[in-house]
Order: structure tokens, then C-alpha cells, then sequence
């Protein structure tokens, strides 16, 4: 039945539910970036989950402590890695990247971010579903149900009910063309796509942040250490998602002394943590730079009429020319907006019928004006 209509009969077929996935942005946000990061929860969950998974912190000497409250310990305070240590030799001047001994002057990193990873995630979830649930169940997701509502039957072979059904869109369109409702339904269509870039630039801040300025620059600095030549390269994952750290815990002796405890914490979750950040780099880069495009495209659309013409034109719905220049000039932006979502709905020979009925409807509405004016101004 979607192949095509067959000749002498007239089928309306609607699809079963609007898609709010045909706009590409929408879909990476949506849909795509929220299973992948469900899938990043998961991975993160069951590494975690395993003996080897999570952190494990071993004291030096005696004291009065065990390593079970050492590793508690660290895990809510957080540890710590010395600057000027990261870039030593393995081996020969120290016995783990960012470990050795600390002096006042030192520069220390904190490392206590992921404590707020499944927070992070599960927030980032929501944040990037809240445009479309924002668009979908508030704004134009119920305009785009009324239609469905109206266009209600899957296929349907009698023209009169065809034609009956395309009067009352034609009677819809008619009646509120030019109304700032549908001016109202594009501004808050574009204040979506702006907030989805808004929001991917306010992560990568955010996740700038979490990792102490770590992931501004991260995918690019691991590009420059994998293409750099071993003697040269600095590690930034290392600096960032350093395996080995060392935590510091003050006690009271038994005889009321102040007692430190110098621990090393083996954190095996960072060679996962590594892995996904700097995939997350890149999709984030991605989505900002398709965000950006979208948004270009967006302009283009508003701003010149002749786009807007194009885009009809190019779906190839059978509809003519003139009629559609009809279209474009008659409508304002709000307008060609929902007429063209409605592509997204309904059969594209109906869709077609439509446009074609639409734009002849207002091209005999203007030249019937022309004609009144010119007779007008000839009585004049």
C-alpha cells in the first residue's frame, strides 16, 4: 500500500503516531545520546560490580586502621596525585605517575569525581530528553495529535471521504493562517533546538569542571600523546584518570598524637573512565557541531522564503510549482513550519493533495484580490 496508489483510487494511509525522531537533532539527543549513555551505565555497573572493580587502598606500616576502612575512607574524601610527579619516569623516579613525596610548594590534584558520576549520568539523561518532552507532550506534539486525530483512518478508498477530510485541514490552514499560534509553535520549536545546544556546551562546562579542567582539551591532548613518539608523549589520561593515587589519613594515637597515614589506592574503574570520556569528548563535539548546523539551517529557513520553497520542492510530493509558491508567500514561518511536520504524518500523495489544494486555494484568493483592486482603482 505505501508503494504507491493505485490508478483510479484515491488511499490515505497515516502513519500510527507522529515521530518526534524525524529531526535528526532530536534524535541524537533523544534517543541516541540517552541509550548510550544507559549502555555507559551498564558497562560502568557491571566493571564495577566485579572483585578487581572497585577502589582498594593499602596502608604503609602499622597503624590503627585496615585497608577495608582506608579504602571508605578515601573513597569519600578523595585522593589526590602531585603535578610535578605525572611527568617522571616509572621506575627510576617514581614509583607511579603523580606518586612521591609531597612538599608545601607542591601542586596537588584532587580526584574525587566519581563519587558524582551516576548522579552526573542520570541527570545528563533527563537534561537531554527535556526538549523533546518539552516539545512532544506540552507545545507542538498536541498540535501535530489534532491532525492525527482528524486524519484518524488507516486507509481509505472512497474520495468523498478523502476530500472530506482534506476540507477540514484546508478549513484549519485557512482559518488560522497569519494567527500568532502557529508563530507561537515555531518560536518554541526553535527555543528547543537552542536549548539542545545550550545544554551539550553546559555538559562539556560541567564535565570541564568535574574532572578539575581535565576535559576542555582531553580529546585532543590523547590524539597529540597517541601520535606522539614514545620518549616524548605525556600521558593525559594518566593525569586525569590516574590508577594509582595516594591519600592522606590523620588518626589520634593512644596517647592523644597526631598520627598520618599515607596510603596508596589502586583505582582499576580509570582505565574504563578513560575510554568513555574521551568517547563522550567526541559525541559531545559532535552533537554541539550538528546543533550549530541545525541551527544554521533553522536561520536560513526564516529568513529566506526561497529555502523554505526548496525544501518543498525537493520532497517531491507531486505538488506544482505555483502552488507552492503560494504556499511559501502566503504562510508565515509558524505556517510552512506545521505544514511541513505534517510530511512526518501523513501519505505523501495525500500530503501532496494537500499542498496542491492549499496553494491553488490562496493563489485564486490573491489574484481574486488583484482583480477587486485593479477594478478599484480603474472606477477611480
Amino acid at each position: 500500500m505505501d508503494g504507491g496508489l493505485e490508478p483510479g483510487v484515491t488511499v490515505l494511509v497515516i502513519k500510527k503516531r507522529y515521530n518526534p525522531d524525524s529531526n535528526v537533532v532530536f534524535f541524537l539527543y533523544r534517543r541516541a545520546t540517552v541509550y548510550i549513555i544507559k549502555l555507559l551505565i551498564f558497562f560502568i555497573v557491571c566493571f564495577q560490580s566485579c572483585d578487581f572493580g572497585s577502589m582498594k587502598c593499602y596502608r604503609g606500616g602499622e597503624c590503627g586502621c585496615d585497608d577495608k576502612f582506608l579504602s571508605t575512607y578515601c573513597w569519600i574524601q578523595g585522593t589526590h596525585t602531585v603535578v610535578r610527579h605525572l611527568n617522571k619516569t616509572v621506575g627510576k623516579e617514581v614509583p607511579y605517575p603523580g606518586i612521591g613525596q609531597i612538599t608545601s610548594q607542591d601542586d596537588i590534584i584532587q580526584h574525587s569525581y566519581y563519587i558524582w558520576i551516576y548522579p552526573w549520568l542520570a541527570l545528563t539523561i533527563v537534561l537531554f530528553r527535556l526538549p523533546w518532552w518539552m516539545w512532544n507532550k506540552h507545545w507542538g506534539g498536541n498540535r501535530i495529535k489534532v491532525f492525527m486525530e482528524e486524519l484518524d483512518v488507516i486507509v481509505v478508498d472512497d474520495p468523498d471521504k478523502v476530500n472530506l477530510k482534506k476540507d477540514r485541514v484546508l478549513a484549519y490552514f485557512c482559518a488560522q493562517i497569519n494567527t500568532p499560534i502557529h508563530t507561537s509553535l515555531a518560536v518554541r520549536y526553535i527555543f528547543c533546538e537552542i536549548f539542545n545546544l545550550l545544554h551539550v556546551l553546559g555538559q562539556m562546562t560541567f564535565t570541564d569542571y568535574l574532572l578539575n579542567g581535565g576535559f576542555s582539551t582531553y580529546g585532543l591532548e590523547v590524539i597529540s600523546f597517541l601520535r606522539a613518539s614514545q620518549e616524548s608523549r605525556i600521558d593525559p589520561m594518566s593525569r586525569i584518570f590516574p590508577k594509582v593515587t595516594a591519600c592522606l589519613l590523620n588518626l589520634i594515637g593512644p596517647s592523644g598524637n597526631e598520627q598520618l597515614i599515607e596510603g596508596i589506592c589502586v583505582l582499576p574503574l580509570n582505565s574504563l573512565f578513560e575510554k568513555i570520556f574521551v568517547f563522550l569528548w567526541f559525541w559531545f563535539m559532535m552533537l554541539a557541531i550538528v546543533s550549530i548546523i541545525g541551527l544554521i539551517y533553522r536561520i536560513l529557513t526564516i529568513y529566506v522564503p526561497h529555502v523554505r520553497y526548496l525544501l518543498l520542492r525537493i520532497q517531491n510530493f507531486g505538488s506544482s510549482p505555483t502552488a507552492l509558491q503560494a504556499v511559501c508567500k502566503r504562510s508565515t514561518y509558524g505556517d510552512w513550519l506545521l505544514l511541513f511536520t505534517l510530511k512526518n504524518v501523513i501519505h505523501c500523495a495525500f500530503y501532496g493533495e494537500l499542498l496542491e489544494a492549499l496553494g491553488n486555494k490562496w493563489k485564486d484568493e490573491d489574484e481574486h484580490k488583484k482583480k477587486i483592486s485593479g477594478s478599484v482603482m480603474m472606477y477611480k
